[in-house]
């Protein structure tokens, strides 16, 4: 790539992922202009509400092309109200490229049960209470999620993923609620992450392969737009 900066990578029309550092969940947004000193871009939405978004708050861009992910530090240092909303970032530090084997963390559809209360994981559950999930933001280390329950902070529970078609058997973690946020777009809604705590690496390889692919299948579609 004979650019490596923002100017080199980024271009009016592209999508990329903007990431909120206090916030979980990613935002794909449109980036609308490109300058040396600042770029425009959509503001990001969630659930139909537009997300606050603070001057002088740092985030990332994260965009793909066939050399692979980049990860581009901005500050927010301005903001457009119109028909069209948009945000005005600087650029506040170095491109880095992503390394394939991290712990990528991807918004996805996914199967996965939430099994309470907690028992030993390699044993087959009985008497669990069960919440199902379809949408989660996965990683090798977790899963966050959106929910109108407002899970207890600390609990205990059993994770079960459902990998299909790439991986027929379920993938188990014994895990533990890290932490929950309420909205503050919309006050019955509740972001939930879930911290692994007990898996088995070979299984936590398998979340990474899976978010890879994942990833990859949206390069293919951001490459031929």
């Amino acid at each position: 790539m004979a650019n490596n900066t923002h100017t080199g990578l980024l271009e009016e029309g592209q999508k990329a992922s903007l990431i909120i550092p206090e916030q979980e969940q990613p935002y794909t947004v449109i980036i609308e202009s490109v300058k040396d000193d600042a770029i425009e871009i959509s503001a990001p939405l969630s659930k139909g509400y537009f997300v606050p978004a603070e001057l002088g708050s740092n985030v990332f861009l994260r965009i793909g092309n066939r050399n692979g992910f980049f990860t581009i530090p901005f500050i927010i240092t301005g903001r457009e109200a119109g028909i069209f909303n948009s945000l005005r970032l600087t650029p506040s530090g170095d491109v880095r490229k992503v390394q394939r084997r991290e712990l990528l963390r991807m918004e996805i559809f996914i199967d996965f049960d939430l099994e309470f209360p907690y028992e030993s994981v390699y044993k087959p559950p009985t008497g669990f209470k069960i919440l199902k999930g379809k949408r989660g933001n996965l990683s090798g280390g977790g899963i966050f999620f959106w929910s109108n329950k407002p899970l207890v902070m600390g609990t205990k529970l059993n994770v079960r993923l459902n990998l299909e078609p790439h991986y027929t058997r379920p993938v188990i973690a014994q895990a533990k609620i890290a932490r929950v946020d309420q909205s503050k777009v919309q006050s019955d809604l509740f972001g939930i992450a879930i911290q692994f705590t007990s898996i088995r690496e070979g299984d936590r390889d398998k979340i990474i392969s899976y978010v890879l692919h994942k990833e990859r299948s949206f390069l293919r579609k951001v490459t031929s737009i």
